[in-house]
């Protein structure tokens, strides 16, 4: 097959759903490389792209651009090898020497705003520094950090001198209008915080009443019933091989979209059907999945590059994260022409409530979830019976 032949089929199938005028400028650039490139897209090698690379940033092409151009035949190559047309894909471990390194990622266990007194600063910070080694995520560490931040920008006393009265008022002028869980999860920071200071005797009473904390009406698990589950699956066949795995995987193991982002090749044991994941707070654990799962690993795992650790890759070539993973589930979701959003957690729910349908204890539900404590699985003992029985039929019939 010749490089115009590979572009010809790669336009006709369009496997990753370009529109027109993207599958145009993309066509564009892979002609202009092979321009620059005679070769048999066959024998091209990654220095090839990167002479090609640095003859565009010699020309003044600015650094996105050249990366937007490697992104593109990355792709190319990503669909030959799919195709079993080429058996490695040479814009893999592509570094650009000239590139500008990425900005550092922020450190949530610090907080270092010079606005913030030096005092409660150091108080802070010990409670990240607490967080950090009680295993909590950094996820968690963003929410608890920034949350501090913005109260103590706007109350400038010193953490000994406040009053429930400073609290109040600034929960009360700066989360009138927003949700109750909203309100909640702002209370809840500083209780923890204040909690910690009360422990640690930098303070000597407890600042956060309970009366302030919000009602919250019980909400139900957003899950899919049986006929939008198999036109999720019918959608997803439409996509990448890498985009069906992703689904599968989560809806037939019940992994959070975090434990999924974080899977190494290693974690994998087709013949068993199980997978390693670690879970909140470091928390490892093994889960199971389906014999479609199963035969599209397989089938993934022959094409995957021997020398990437990382299960699931983005058209970088780095790891994919809960971002990518999120944006995955929600196009397939799309493509599926769902009558609400779906979303990574919803699987989640899918997976939890398939189980009940079959009559599992909620403790087994709990282990498979990896929650770390029963009353979090309760959320499905809520719904009603009625329910429960319909999924039975549905499930099971």
């Amino acid at each position: 097959m010749s490089n115009h032949e590979l572009l010809t089929k790669f336009k006709l199938d369009n496997k990753y759903g370009l529109s027109n005028d993207v599958m145009e400028r993309y066509l564009s650039t892979m002609r202009r490389f092979f321009r620059h490139c005679p070769k048999d897209y066959s024998e091209v090698k990654s220095n090839d792209i990167l002479e090609w690379a640095i003859a565009l940033y010699a020309l003044g092409i600015s650094n996105n651009s050249i990366i937007i151009y490697l992104c593109t035949l990355r792709l190319l190559y990503r669909y030959a090898l799919e195709e079993k047309l080429v058996k490695h894909n040479p814009t893999y471990k592509l570094k650009m020497p000239w590139a500008t390194e990425p900005k550092p990622t922020k450190n949530y266990w610090v907080v270092n705003n010079e606005k913030i007194s030096r005092e409660n600063r150091v108080i802070i910070n010990d409670f990240l520094t607490s967080l950090k080694i009680e295993n909590k995520s950094a996820s968690t560490a963003e929410q608890y950090s920034k949350g501090l931040e913005r109260f103590f920008l706007h109350c400038q006393k010193e953490i000994g001198e406040l009053t429930s009265d400073d609290i109040k008022d600034w929960l009360d002028a700066r989360y009138w209008d927003k949700k109750p869980k909203t309100i909640s999860s702002a209370i809840s920071i500083l209780s923890s915080f204040f909690t910690f200071c009360e422990s640690e005797e930098y303070i000597d009473k407890k600042l956060i009443k309970n009366s302030w904390r919000p009602k919250i009406p019980h909400t139900l698990p957003i899950y899919l019933e049986k006929n939008d589950q198999a036109r999720v699956k019918i959608s997803a066949e439409t996509t990448t091989l890498r985009d069906r795995l992703i689904l599968e995987l989560l809806l037939s193991s019940g992994c959070r979209r975090s434990e999924l982002a974080k899977l190494n090749t290693e974690d994998i044991d087709t013949s068993n059907k199980t997978a390693w994941v670690m879970g909140k707070g470091g928390k490892a654990r093994i889960v199971h999945f389906s014999e479609t799962c199963t035969i599209l690993l397989e089938e993934y795992l022959s094409i995957h590059p021997d020398d990437e650790q990382a299960l699931y890759l983005n058209r970088l070539g780095n790891r994919l994260d809960d971002n990518g993973i999120y944006r995955v589930i929600s196009k397939i979701g799309k493509q599926a022409n769902l009558s609400s959003k779906l979303y990574p957690h919803r699987l989640r729910h899918t997976f939890a409530t398939n189980l009940l349908a079959k009559g599992e204890e909620l403790v087994y539900i709990s282990d498979k979830l990896g929650h770390k404590d029963l009353n979090t699985t309760r959320i499905y003992a809520r719904l009603p019976q009625e329910v429960i029985i319909s999924l039975y039929r549905k499930y099971m019939g």
